[in-house]
């Protein structure tokens, strides 16, 4: 999904460009490819989570991310990046640990997290550094 009118007004539910589907409030799902024109067009914070398949950790706390995801919309986007099928965005960002959080405001990186964490340990750290 690449979305178009990201902004914190909840009149205007952001859509994909490719679908025109609304966006549900669910982490976006980022790559290589559409990760620098999400990031670069959205006045909104975005948080990532690196992950991996074989990260015991990150497939455990998936559903808790998209809870935060729900609670966190429409005034911050959360999205993820699997580091095995996007490379360049993983050495680009210094992803060492796993999960990795970045949070990313006017298209840059401003502060990270790593290891995982609840729901409400999600929203409450995002909350406190947006």
């Amino acid at each position: 999904m690449t979305l178009t009118n990201l902004t914190a007004d909840s009149s205007k539910i952001p859509n994909c460009i490719e679908c025109n589907e609304a966006f549900n409030g669910q982490p976006l799902r980022l790559n290589d490819n559409n990760f620098a024109e999400v990031i670069t067009h959205t006045n909104l914070p975005i948080v990532v989570d690196f992950w991996s398949i074989g990260c015991g950790p990150c497939k455990a706390m998936m559903p808790d991310y998209a809870d935060a995801s729900v609670a966190l919309f429409p005034n911050v986007i959360l999205a993820k990046v699997n580091i095995e099928t996007s490379p360049q965005m993983t050495e680009k960002y210094d992803v060492r640990g796993l999960p990795t959080f970045i949070l990313f405001k006017n298209g840059q990186s401003t502060i990270r997290k790593v290891g995982a964490m609840t729901a409400d340990q999600i929203v409450t750290w995002v909350k406190s550094v947006i």
